[in-house]
């Protein structure tokens, strides 16, 4: 439709495509929540914009609508559909700040700031787990920082005709160096660091081109961008990425975004930087099981906790903070790859003696005692390892102060001492690796389960999911009128 035509209703045209790309109450009702629709929505957006004036209002619209668009991880049978909401959004903010280079081009963000929190959300993309958008994020950047008009005419020959990318002629896009006078909204912050992290080298031609590449090529961008951790401006929203790549299940991706990350942690100000951030990447995502964020990042987030304190990336100081939310977070989820990403945290937590080592062992003991068998098996291997390493005798010696958790107060007469002799801690981890963790025998479990709590001197668990805690009386509910009784009393 001609942009012309729409002028006069051209504010009622964007609220109804910022409403769909932002999953708002539509006429059509459940036959418009589709991903097609919102990736169409996202495009017209760009087109309806891109070049027009807008008004101070209608950028705020535009911005948060394309923030939720890069914000959407809906999934179906058919994986991440969520994605093509995405990469529609990704190619549509590269053209509004395309704009931004030249003074007299539409339409004009306020600020720098603005213009920065749009890139920060383009670099989440170039380094989260999909090859397919990384690929796509890293190279559309590389185009933005070289100057290069892509505008939106590539995007709607591959969403509206499915042309490919290595047939659009992409490659040729980082070879234009444009210039002219900007707007204000013009550089973003660190604009020297990015250009820097994104040299538009031959590697970088063929990931904007995205064909035939092979693995090592794929995850160069993360040793591209880790770097940009450094930068306030952009931690959040790459640590947001890479956690989901670090924690995540595609194995060379997790390995590089590893490999890639402990790189930069190897000083103490980056530790305590990414640690903070972190925290706030946990307070983000929630606790709760049926929170969209907290489904989509919390096991990625307790993998990558658990690597780092493997790794010993993570400073004492924020020891407690990490055991307080990981306890809150798995104290009642039934997720399976939550309870068992959370066990390697746990064990990390371990290296450091008093209450922090006591707590995170009681909550060890408790999977131990967990009515998912994998929880159980999971835990076992997992606590085996961390006492096999165990060097002489266990000092558990602090007061028990368990969150969430009610544990009965130790009896003189059961707990003699708080350190573990070395004897006990051996007798404790046969029984842990001789035990079948996976039988369904409860029986067998509470006997097995009760010894290796006497022999670490640990106290018994007197709430929580454990099958040591005794089992409440299910009081009986009145019984509702049956069919049968309806029949009996009319004597039929």
């Amino acid at each position: 439709m001609p942009l012309s035509a729409l002028a006069e209703r051209r504010a009622d045209v964007l609220a109804a495509l910022c409403k769909e790309v932002q999953g708002g109450p539509l006429p059509g009702g459940k036959d418009q929540e589709d991903p097609t629709t919102r990736q169409y929505a996202v495009l017209s957006l760009g087109c309806l914009c891109i070049g027009a004036a807008l008004s101070s209002e209608e950028i705020s619209l535009l911005l948060s609508a394309l923030e939720a668009a890069m914000g959407d991880y809906a999934t179906d049978r058919r994986g991440d559909v969520g994605s093509w909401v995405r990469e529609a959004a990704m190619e549509v903010i590269v053209a509004i700040l395309e704009a931004q280079r030249m003074q007299d081009a539409h339409p004009a963000l306020p600020d720098a700031a603005c213009t920065t929190k749009l890139v920060s959300l383009l670099l989440q993309q170039a380094v989260e787990k999909i090859d397919r958008l990384r690929d796509r994020a890293y190279g559309l950047l590389c185009s933005l920082l070289c100057g290069r008009q892509l505008g939106l005419a590539y995007a709607k020959r591959r969403v509206l005709h499915g042309e490919a990318y290595e047939g659009l002629g992409l490659v040729s896009a980082v070879e234009d160096k444009g210039a002219g006078p900007a707007r204000k909204a013009w550089p973003p912050a660190q604009v020297e660091l990015l250009s820097g992290c994104l040299q538009p080298s031959e590697t970088v031609k063929s990931e904007i081109a995205g064909a035939g590449k092979p693995e090592a090529d794929r995850t160069a961008v993360f040793d591209s961008l880790t770097p940009l951790l450094s930068a306030e401006e952009y931690r959040s929203s790459l640590l947001l990425g890479l956690v989901v790549s670090v924690g995540g299940i595609t194995e060379h991706t997790a390995k590089e975004a590893k490999r890639a990350l402990l790189r930069h942690l190897a000083s103490e100000t980056a530790q305590q930087q990414v640690c903070q951030e972190l925290l706030r990447i946990f307070d983000t995502a929630g606790f709760k099981d049926a929170a969209g964020e907290a489904k989509r990042l919390l096991a990625p987030l307790l993998n990558t906790t658990g690597i780092l304190l493997s790794q010993d990336c993570i400073p004492l100081d924020f020891a407690r903070d990490i055991f307080d939310r990981t306890a809150r977070a798995v104290r009642n989820s039934r997720d399976i790859g939550r309870l068992r990403a959370s066990v390697a945290v746990f064990i990390g937590l371990m290296k450091w003696p008093g209450s922090l080592r006591r707590e995170a062992l009681a909550l060890l003991l408790q999977f131990l005692g967990f009515s998912f068998p994998t929880v159980r098996q999971a835990t076992a291997q997992a606590l085996y390892i961390r006492l096999l390493e165990e060097e002489g005798d266990l000092d558990l010696s602090a007061d028990v102060s368990q969150a969430g958790y009610a544990l009965s107060q130790p009896d003189n007469k059961d707990v003699k001492s708080a350190i573990v002799k070395a004897e006990a801690v051996s007798e404790a981890q046969e029984l842990v690796s001789a035990t079948p963790w996976a039988t369904d025998d409860e029986a067998m479990l509470g006997a097995a389960l009760t010894e290796v709590y006497a022999k670490l001197q640990m106290e018994l668990p007197t709430s929580g999911r454990s099958i040591l805690v005794p089992k409440k009386p299910q009081e009986e509910r009145p019984r509702e009128a049956q069919y049968a009784d309806l029949v009996r009393e009319n004597h039929y």
